[in-house]
């Protein structure tokens, strides 16, 4: 069986690029902005998808399946997965920020409800419907972990910013019980108590930009005094009590 799996399908995104995996193993693997040169790049890769062919001797038709963890977004559930306090001070923030990406949204998120969508790069390359499996974000980075790991059991966590489940609720995070090649979902964390979007944020008021500064942010930390700032982090920070996550009212993350 050959497997293609792609980050990247869908506008906007970040740090695209794809593994090519036959009869169980990773043949290759590479990022768009190899070829593109550009750092970070999330457009559809093109680029990597050519030398991954040429490299091991395939065409697309010899692909089984393409799968995927950035599908397009069909409903609205991206606003209703938040929580309750931080979603009338969303609508705000994006009408007062950028009105006509919420009015680009209402338009592709009504035309695309009632049918399927995960790529239009896939669809003029005529890949069959059947052919695309669209992942769990979470779920998929839990996997990328797990099996190249060597445990036979294991918990997997995974904690970014953002991502959406197969039923396009987005969430911050996500643990996994991973046993006997299988994973079970644990618990989802909600987005509201992103962890990664907080490390972002930090991030950013670093003087560094968000999905980029971060590593630098990690080497920072183990050369600075905790005792400065804990207690304003912490106030910021979601706390988990009595089984649920907590929050700020408002999400400044936004």
């Amino acid at each position: 069986m050959i497997v293609l799996g792609i980050s990247g399908i869908k506008r906007k995104a970040h740090d695209s690029g794809l593994c090519l995996i036959i009869d169980g193993k990773i043949v290759y693997a590479e990022a768009e902005e190899r070829f593109t040169r550009l750092k970070h790049d999330g457009v559809f890769p093109f680029g990597a998808m050519k030398h991954a062919f040429e490299f091991s001797n395939i065409d697309l038709e010899d692909i089984d399946y393409f799968a995927t963890a950035n599908q397009g977004l069909k409903t609205f559930k991206w606003f209703t997965s938040r929580n309750y306090y931080d979603f009338p001070h969303l609508l705000v923030s994006l009408a007062f920020s950028d009105p006509l990406a919420v009015i680009k949204q209402v338009y592709i998120t009504t035309r695309n409800r009632t049918r399927f969508h995960a790529s239009p790069q896939l669809s003029n390359l005529k890949v069959p419907r059947r052919k695309i499996k669209v992942l769990c974000h979470q779920h998929a980075h839990a996997a990328s972990a797990y099996y190249i790991s060597g445990f036979e059991e294991c918990i997997a966590v995974s904690l970014d910013g953002q991502g959406p489940t197969t039923n396009d609720i987005f969430i911050g995070g996500a643990s996994f019980m991973c046993r006997n090649s299988k994973t079970q979902r644990l618990e989802n964390v909600p987005t509201h108590a992103s962890l990664g979007y907080r490390y972002g944020a930090v991030t950013e008021a670093l003087g560094f930009a968000m999905a980029d500064g971060e590593g630098k942010t990690m080497g920072l930390a183990a050369f600075g005094n905790p005792n400065k700032c804990y207690k304003e982090i912490m106030e910021i920070f979601p706390k988990f009590k009595d089984g649920c996550w907590l929050s700020e009212k408002f999400c400044w993350t936004d």
